[in-house]
């Protein structure tokens, strides 16, 4: 056995409200695929679950998440229903505006590893 290298996950740091978990965790109940409705159960893919759950033990109102892009992936997947499903924030343009947050983390955290990736070839 030889050491290779390492690698690094890279996860986007999330401020989020109990009121939008909540409305991701609901959503993702409602939800037609099989990966966004087990984000919302307890499980080893349920990071809806587990955010929701972890502002109530600490007695809080909001919580910081750290997901990794897959997660958030899913998170801005979720979202796409809120059309067509019975939306807990009660109007679409809460939703929307979740949606269009979600892909200005991701876009911003690629645009990140671009850079630090392009620093660490050029050492």
């Amino acid at each position: 056995m030889r050491h290779v290298g390492f690698q690094y996950e890279v996860k986007v740091r999330v401020h989020m409200s109990s009121a939008e978990i909540d409305m991701l965790r609901k959503l993702a109940e409602q939800h037609y695929d099989a990966t966004c409705r087990a984000a919302a159960v307890p499980g080893p893919s349920g990071f809806l679950w587990a955010a929701h759950i972890k502002p109530s033990m600490l007695q809080e109102s909001d919580a910081v998440e750290a997901w990794s892009f897959r997660e958030l992936d899913i998170a801005r997947k979720i979202l796409e229903g809120a059309n067509f499903l019975e939306n807990p924030m009660g109007d679409w343009r809460a939703s929307a505006f979740m949606a269009s947050a979600m892909n200005d983390f991701l876009r911003s955290s690629q645009d990140s590893i671009n850079k630090r990736h392009l620093e660490l070839i050029r050492q």
